[in-house]
């Protein structure tokens, strides 16, 4: 006998998970706009950062190479040893006074445009699998109907295409610690010269297809520490954006009468 939800359910059961404990997919809408615009192009500049990270150098040096096994880190041309730790702790605690200080003023800024999970899940693996697989209502109604050739192709399509990325991912990752010369024509680690990199790329490939192939919201839910914390770094001047069911979709401008109801509101 299925259990009969209650309105306040969401005290005690996730949002991503009905009252018996199943998966709830979620079918995301692509929301277009100026400022969903603004941020595709903030997640650009990340993105590309991220990618030409380990092929940028200066004097000589990688721009980032964190090098375990000979205890160094390069950062931007400089090495740094473990004695020098105390710099990470120095720009540790700058880094926590400075995302309090952006929660007070913006809400959750980071999260919407800097988070490298929201960043990838948002603007590489949602469109990908738009692409494949077509919009929200599409992709329900598939799955709900369930399989049939289209839609195994379609899916079989998405998947090629989330292998694709993320091993660009791994292999970013992994340059990071060991430097792009350890693959082969750029993109084939050696796995034989380095064993312990190979181990490495395959857990972090693994964790990230699992993270955004099927994870995806649940590690803001349930996983990461920052998403529960900030609730508590908000104060009433914050700015946090809400939902206003009367005004519904598509968002937009409100004008004459409608913006006068608004307002008396």
């Amino acid at each position: 006998m299925a259990l009969q939800s209650r309105p306040d359910d969401f005290r005690s059961v996730l949002a991503s998970v009905d009252s018996q404990g199943r998966r709830q997919w979620l079918y995301v809408h692509a929301i277009g706009g100026v400022w969903r615009r603004r941020r595709a192009l903030v997640a650009v500049v990340l993105i590309g950062f991220f990618l030409a990270l380990p092929h940028v150098t200066v004097g000589g040096m990688p721009a980032l190479l964190i090098d375990i096994p000979q205890r160094r880190f390069t950062i931007a041309g400089h090495i740094f040893w473990p004695q020098d730790f105390i710099y990470l702790l120095l720009f540790v605690l700058i880094a926590i006074v400075a995302t309090a200080l952006t929660v007070a003023l913006v809400g959750r800024f980071f999260c919407g445009w800097l988070c490298p999970h929201n960043v990838f899940l948002e603007m590489v693996y949602r469109p990908l699998e738009r692409l494949a697989e077509g919009v929200a209502v599409k992709r329900r109604r598939r799955d709900q109907d369930g399989g049939d050739a289209s839609r195994v192709v379609r899916k079989a399509v998405k998947w090629v295409a989330f292998l694709a990325v993320t091993v660009v991912l791994a292999n970013t990752m992994t340059a990071l610690f060991t430097g792009v010369e350890a693959f082969r024509w750029g993109f084939v680690l050696d796995v034989a010269a380095h064993p312990d990199a190979a181990i490495f790329w395959a857990l972090f490939a693994g964790a990230v297809l699992f993270n955004f192939a099927w994870f995806r919201e649940q590690t803001c839910t349930i996983v990461c520490p920052y998403g529960r914390l900030q609730s508590a770094m908000l104060d009433p001047h914050s700015l946090v954006p809400a939902y206003d069911p009367r005004r519904g979709e598509p968002r937009g401008k409100l004008r004459g009468e409608a913006r006068a109801a608004a307002r008396s509101a």
